[in-house]
């Protein structure tokens, strides 16, 4: 809504939450004329049922989208030292169970082939019996342990699509596996 044009560019990122073929026409206007594209169509993710989940986060928001459905999160995603933070036991939605074991103050998560433990307070992670340094430790907030947006994505190999605001701050986040 608020692209400045670079050189007679403008440069449009577009969001779907599902695969699918989309039809895409923009409008824009500048000094006070109309200019109104072709309808393009546009693939994303390479063809019908390329996804198997889809997940969008809203900052500060508690709730989140999965595959179309809404749902309650403990702890709406937070920036803290430059870093996203977000509850841990989202991984579900990706079929990892994520289990609090309070004798030792630890994180278990596991499920599709991965094997994560967590202490709190501690910036060492075991990833599938490997040590993971973390850039910031995992600590609790309302009851749910947060860590970095990087360090979940990375546990999926794969890469989250942001959305900002006008400001510049980050909007939401896209995770698609």
């Amino acid at each position: 809504a608020n692209a400045q044009p670079n050189n007679g560019k403008i440069n449009l990122t577009f969001l779907a939450n599902e695969a699918g073929v989309y039809k895409v026409q923009t409008i824009v206007e500048f000094a006070n004329k109309s200019y109104i594209s072709a309808i393009t169509e546009i693939t994303v993710g390479g063809g019908l049922n390329t996804f198997k989940d889809v997940v969008v986060v809203s900052m500060g928001a508690d709730k989140m989208i999965v595959n179309n459905d809404v749902v309650a999160l403990d702890v709406a995603p937070f920036i803290e030292n430059n870093r996203t933070m977000m509850q841990f036991n989202v991984l579900y939605v990706f079929g990892i169970d994520v289990e609090w074991v309070a004798e030792t103050q630890s994180i278990v998560a596991e499920g599709n082939g991965l094997k994560v433990v967590m202490q709190l307070g501690s910036k060492v992670a075991t990833v599938n019996g490997a040590e993971v340094a973390l850039d910031v430790a995992p600590y609790t907030v309302n009851g749910r342990t947060v860590v970095p947006v990087g360090f979940i994505t990375g546990l999926l190999d794969i890469t989250p699509t942001f959305t900002y605001n006008a400001d510049g701050s980050i909007a939401d986040i896209l995770f698609t596996k």
